[in-house]
């Protein structure tokens, strides 16, 4: 009974060291607005969307970017950007919001993104709807220098840093 005693104590102590490290490294945490990517990228066009207040407290975060980009052939890509600026944040996969406001994944596969130079990354393709047309979607994640579109890579950089 004592040694239990003893453990519970010392993982007590080594969590409160970690809680309050936690706490001096996200002191100095650096603020990226997404909204100043600039509205004409390469033959595209941007309008903004405004995001909804709702929309920012249900994501818990003030750094929320909606824009549609149009090229000169009038094609459209819509653009969402979500940044958290610590990652003391329960973040979750794309799926988990649009399934949430009633559309079906159709479809889910990963394709090469070129990211400069002959660097490529995997990112996500998902297939929604609930009427037609169908929309896709591709993500991936950022967390400090890592890229990736693996969920769970993503969640280990976060807990990593």
């Amino acid at each position: 009974m004592k040694r239990k005693v003893i453990v519970v104590c010392v993982l007590l102590l080594v969590t409160s060291g970690f809680v309050y490290l936690d706490a001096r490294l996200s002191s100095g945490t650096v603020v990226l607005d997404p909204a100043r990517l600039s509205l004409a990228l390469e033959g595209w066009r941007g309008t903004e969307f405004p995001v909804d207040q709702r929309v920012k407290e249900i994501l818990d975060t003030e750094y929320i970017l909606s824009r549609d980009y149009m090229n000169r052939s009038g094609e459209h890509v819509s653009l969402s950007v979500v940044y958290y600026p610590d990652n003391r944040i329960g973040f979750h996969n794309p799926e988990s919001c649009n399934t949430g406001v009633g559309m079906k994944v159709l479809g889910r596969s990963s394709v090469p993104l070129a990211i400069g130079g002959d660097r490529t990354i995997e990112v996500n393709k998902l297939l929604l709807g609930s009427s037609e047309p169908v929309k896709a979607i591709y993500y991936f994640y950022v967390t400090g220098k890592a890229m990736t579109g693996n969920y769970p890579r993503f969640r280990w950089e976060m807990m990593r840093q």
